[in-house]
């Protein structure tokens, strides 16, 4: 998997000083790292994900706290075809591109996401956490079911999120879907979900 890509980098860090000088909190800005293996009778799909959290104020909402977050990220994939006859003969270089995905491509998802999260005290420090995402962003490399370039992204979470000396930890359970609306083909989009484990360190 690789783990290069500066200019976006760049992009999420710049962001970062910018908004904290706005009217978001730094005090519960941070950047995150998750994992997520998704598998079905199609592909194998391996995500990791660096994400910025910039929050809104919160407010209650019956026993909930709820506030919006944008979230740049830059997601590294690990994918797979399992059934290469997904890949039709009708198709050009169809033996080529069986044979090139069922062998497994490396490629980076990058782009923002508008959140809104909701979470339920449960503990001292634990708490119940519920949110959905929808954003845009920019796939480098194709596959045998998604067309590369501008795509949109769709994200809901699940899990328990606990506060720690060094930061917060979150486990729980990841829905992502990655499709173009029709503007590119292929468009098969990707369906995502597994369980996801994260951890948020906040900016002070």
């Amino acid at each position: 998997m690789r783990f290069f890509c500066p200019s976006v980098l760049l992009l999420i860090f710049i962001f970062a000083g910018s908004v904290q000088a706005s009217t978001f909190s730094p005090n519960v800005s941070g950047f995150s790292l998750s994992f997520i293996e998704s598998s079905n009778s199609n592909y194998e799909h391996d995500t990791v994900a660096l994400r910025a959290h910039f929050n809104s104020t919160s407010w209650q909402v019956k026993g909930w706290d709820v506030h919006w977050a944008l979230e740049p990220n830059i997601n590294w994939y690990e994918h797979e075809l399992n059934d290469p006859l997904y890949i039709k003969e009708e198709e050009p270089n169809y033996l080529e591109r069986r044979e090139k995905f069922t062998a497994g491509v490396d490629f980076i998802l990058a782009g923002i996401e508008g959140v809104i999260i909701a979470r339920k005290r449960l503990s001292e420090r634990g708490h119940l956490e519920l949110s959905a995402g929808l954003g845009i962003a920019y796939l480098e490399e194709e596959s045998e079911r998604q067309a590369k370039g501008f795509t949109f992204t769709e994200t809901g979470r699940i899990g328990y999120s606990l506060d720690t000396a060094v930061g917060e930890f979150f486990i729980g359970y990841s829905i992502m879907h990655v499709s173009n609306a029709g503007l590119e083909n292929p468009n098969g989009g990707y369906d995502l979900s597994g369980v996801t484990i994260r951890f948020q360190k906040g900016i002070n």
